[in-house]
């Protein structure tokens, strides 16, 4: 048995920068990992076949399931049938653009490649991972990094400095084909993206926070959103913005005392909230016995 730690992923700049022919979008964003985790664990199994089961029992467990698709992929790699068991605790929320489904991918590659002393390396898993999603290989890589293409170019940054962060999640979820549409009909105000590497270069918090910039918060004008920033800015954090194609808000915060009563005045709102920080690494084996 494998257990691996699965972090999520916040935006700090998402710009979107055109579509390719085959209408891939392409990007540039600085992603950073956080300590809001899913976790993976994988086993021999005496049956056959991937056995995915999940925390959440809405989440689909069958090729519909980016766990299940890695897996898939996995044994195709090897030449190897699989008998294999996994389960996915859940934490980081549905249609959040934290990257649940990209982590749990991740978590699984990682997972499976320690089980099966398999020898991959991270690069032949980012290579895998990118078959499943875009923003797997950044899951399986993680810290801080600035990420273009469709999401496979992985530029690592130095590491962003630890502050105490609020990740907020709205009822609202929102449909990443919803929000590209959105964000292909209207101007938005780009990132600099040189700016925000200049400021993590320096370890510059304020800086930092100040620069936070996502076209697709722009585009989507979310009122849920737009709630919880304004919440979130009622207690002076650094910067706060969406992540991904949202709906999950970030905060950076000066201080623990001020982050965690940003986060207990948001759920007493009914917005879902959790206290976090950065994490310097994507997935990670954890335990294996």
């Amino acid at each position: 048995m494998v257990t691996v730690s699965a972090p999520a992923k916040v935006n700090l700049t998402l710009n979107i920068e055109g579509r390719r022919e085959d209408g891939y979008h392409l990007l540039s964003s600085v992603f950073q990992s956080v300590l809001l985790c899913d976790t993976v664990t994988v086993s021999l199994s005496e049956r056959e076949g991937i056995h995915l089961t999940l925390s959440d029992p809405l989440l689909p467990t069958d090729a519909r399931n980016t766990a299940y698709k890695a897996a898939q992929l996995f044994f195709e790699t090897i030449g190897q049938p699989p008998a294999v068991s996994v389960y996915v605790e859940k934490r980081i929320p549905q249609q959040a653009g934290l990257g649940g489904g990209s982590a749990d991918a991740a978590g699984v590659l990682v997972g499976l490649n320690a089980l099966y002393d398999a020898g991959l390396s991270l690069d032949a898993l980012c290579t895998l991972g990118e078959k499943v999603g875009a923003d797997v290989p950044f899951c399986i890589k993680g810290g801080t990094a600035m990420v273009t293409g469709i999401g496979e170019i992985i530029e690592p940054l130095p590491a962003m400095p630890v502050c105490p962060m609020v990740i907020a999640k709205p009822k609202v979820g929102v449909s990443t084909k919803e929000a590209y549409a959105a964000v292909d009909s209207k101007k938005t105000v780009f990132a600099d993206q040189d700016a925000m590497r200049s400021a993590i270069a320096d370890g510059d918090l304020p800086r930092i926070g100040s620069l936070l910039c996502n076209a697709f918060e722009q585009a989507l004008a979310i009122p849920e959103v737009e709630d919880v920033v304004r919440c979130m800015k009622t207690f002076s954090p650094y910067g706060c913005a969406m992540s991904g194609s949202g709906s999950a808000v970030f905060g950076l915060f000066r201080s623990e005392s001020e982050a965690l009563d940003c986060k207990e005045v948001l759920l007493k709102s009914g917005v879902d909230a959790v206290l976090c920080a950065p994490a310097p690494l994507g997935a990670q084996v954890v335990e294996k016995g």
